[in-house]
Order: structure tokens, then sequence, then C-alpha cells
């Protein structure tokens, strides 16, 4: 919800995208309502991190629950107001010394189990295919205990841990372990932002249902160094760095370089231009290594240069990010991947540049991630 976002808390996307998912469903809208993808199921939440800064949820359970109707999900979790802060060895009812922090925690703690309570009842008159998921919250292990054990006295047979994008491994089996105490044995339990792929096998003890993760998508565009996935030895993920070649025309750090002078526009554009020929020739036939690395060498040194320091010296970033391109070129991961992605684009879906272009590369990520789940599992 706080992805498509309505008139109450603008989401990420535009009002025309936002009326036209209400309007033809989720299936339609992210073009799964094909014959072989009926059989997936179809989850959806509140967007929780999207409105944390705030004191209370934008939405009401009758909201949320009008919005999965519209979207046609078969499952979705209550509305919560997550709870980032997690204190694993706080035992009992025990919370923070901090007198604000304590009354945010345990207002956040009473939103989502009331929320839970209301969005229980009112579910049951969704029409269709419809299982509802208690959110937990807690700052503790004993809390989120608490919080689960509520739920299923409420009702619920599938719960969904919250908190757990921040935690590390260890802290995920403390609040597992004691929250797993809790509840019946065969209640389903689903981690919300859950992506150490390489750690799954560790949780399988605790009726892990599901998981979900924007990870493998968001490295794609948002990550400094790991862009680009594939598998790796045993149960591990191998992360690449995308070739940063940023559009001469377009780019705000670039115009300001041109602008003041530091380089010119005919000189960018030029490299700019060398460069891309050079990956495509590469892609193409291979055989180039050297002046491929030359030329993505030689548009670094440019893109990384500072407008308000240029005399800055960059030569240790420009060493790591040669023998990051050379590691890329030498392996070819698109000559590996079986993926739709790397079959139509080749070695354009390691280039990090545009929108468009980075969306694809997570779109392989997502397959890469999948692949390695189910073998995995």
């Amino acid at each position: 919800m706080g992805i498509v976002g309505d008139h109450k808390f603008p989401g990420k996307y535009t009002q025309t995208q936002s009326m036209r998912f209400r309007r033809v469903g989720a299936r339609k809208f992210l073009r799964i309502d094909k014959t072989e993808f009926q059989h997936l199921d179809i989850y959806g939440d509140c967007g929780a991190f999207n409105y944390s800064g705030m004191t209370k949820p934008p939405y009401t359970p009758s909201d949320i629950l009008e919005f999965y109707d519209e979207g046609q999900f078969t499952h979705g979790c209550s509305v919560d107001h997550v709870i980032f802060q997690f204190y694993k060895n706080l035992t009992g009812t025990e919370t923070p010394k901090d007198v604000k922090e304590k009354t945010d925690l345990l207002n956040r703690f009473e939103i989502t189990l009331n929320n839970a309570e209301i969005f229980l009842k009112e579910s049951a008159s969704l029409k269709g295919k419809f299982e509802p998921i208690g959110v937990v919250q807690g700052w503790s292990p004993d809390s989120m205990a608490k919080a689960a054990d509520s739920l299923v006295k409420m009702g619920y047979e599938y719960l969904a841990l919250g908190g757990m994008v921040p935690l590390s491994a260890d802290s995920i089996h403390i609040a597992l372990d004691t929250v797993s105490k809790k509840i019946k044995r065969d209640t389903k339990i689903h981690l919300l932002g859950f992506g150490k792929i390489d750690k799954i096998k560790e949780f399988e003890k605790y009726n892990i249902y599901s998981i979900d993760t924007t990870s493998p998508l968001l490295r794609a565009f948002k990550d400094k160094r790991n862009n680009l996935l594939m598998p790796g030895k045993k149960n591990y993920l191998a992360y690449y760095t995308a070739f940063r070649i940023p559009q001469s025309t377009e780019n705000r750090a670039l115009m300001r370089l041109i602008k003041n002078n530091l380089f010119s526009y005919e000189e960018v554009h030029k490299k700019e231009k060398n460069v891309l020929n050079s990956l495509r020739r590469y892609g193409d036939e291979g055989d180039n290594l050297e002046e491929t690395l030359q030329s993505l060498n030689e548009y670094s040194k440019i893109c990384l240069t500072d407008h308000t320091n240029p005399y800055k010296d960059n030569s240790v970033k420009l060493e790591n990010l040669h023998e990051d391109y050379k590691k890329l070129l030498e392996d070819k991961p698109w000559e590996k991947c079986d993926c739709q992605v790397c079959k139509k684009s080749g070695i354009q879906m390691a280039i990090f540049r545009g929108s468009n272009r980075n969306k694809r590369r997570g779109m392989h990520n997502l397959h890469v991630f999948n692949n390695q789940l189910k073998k995995i599992l």
C-alpha cells in the first residue's frame, strides 16, 4: 500500500499508475495474469517503512482491506507500525530506560495489535480466497513473543515477523526461538524483509513458511558496489560491480563539471561514446579486454572528479574499480545466465546507466536469487 499510495499518503506510483492498479488488480498490473501464473499467491502489506516517521499509520484496517480487495491479493498483512530497535538481552516486559523511547515503543506495539484485531474481524467480509496475516512487532524477544501469542489467540494462523531487515542472523534466531515457544506448532511464519539467503537453512526448524525481500532488486541500482548477482560457492551468492557509465547529457555531477570548465562537453561525450562502443565490442567478440578496461578507466576518471575539489587523489578508487571491472569482464556472467534479460541484453545488463537498464538487471538478480533459494531448499 505504501508503494502504490493513495490520497492519504503518496506512494512511489504516479496517480495514473495507482488508479490503474486499483482498477485492474495486482495480477494484471504486474502482468502475471496469464494461465501459467495463476498458481502464484500474491502477498500485500501496508508499506510500514514508508510511514515509519509518523506517530501513527495513515491507514486504517478498513483502508488496507479495501486495497487488498481491489488488488485481488490472496494474502495480506495487518496494519503495523514498525519498531526498529531490538534489544536481544531485555527480558519479560522490560523496556529501555529512556522515557521517550519507551513511550514510542509501547505506542507502536499497541497500535499494531489493536489494528490486527480489527483487521482480522473485518477480513471475513472479503470475497474470494484471502488469508489474513498478523504482523508481529516488538523491541525484544519476549515482547515479540507476547505479540505473537496475542495474535494467535485472536485467531491468526499466519504471522509475519517485522523489523527483520537490520537484524543479524543471531538476533533473528533469538527472536524466532522465543516466539516459537509461545505459539502453536502449526502456525505459519513469514519473515518480512529477510534477504539472508545463505543463512536460510539455519531457520528451517522454526516453520518458516515464506519470506520477502527487495534486496536483489534494490542492489541493482542502489548498492555502491554489489549490483549484479550470480550463483556462488555452496549456498552463497557472488556479487559484481556494474559498469558505471552515467549519461553525459543527464547526469547532474557531469553537467556541473562541464559547467565549471573542468572538462569540455566534447571530451566527456567522446569518452562516454568510446566506453560504450568498447563494451559493445567486448560483448560481441570478447577480444578487446585491455582496450575496454582503458576506456572504462578514462571515463571513470572524469566521473570520480569532485567539482568542489578537482585535484583530489582518486587513485585508490580507480584501482578498486579497475579490479572490479576486470573481474566482471573476465567472468562474463551474462553468458552463464539463462534468464531472459541476459539472453536478450547480454553485456548491456551489466551497465549501470538509466532507470530501465538498471531495473532489468534487478529482474536478473531476482531470477538468480529465486533459483538459488530453490537450490538451497
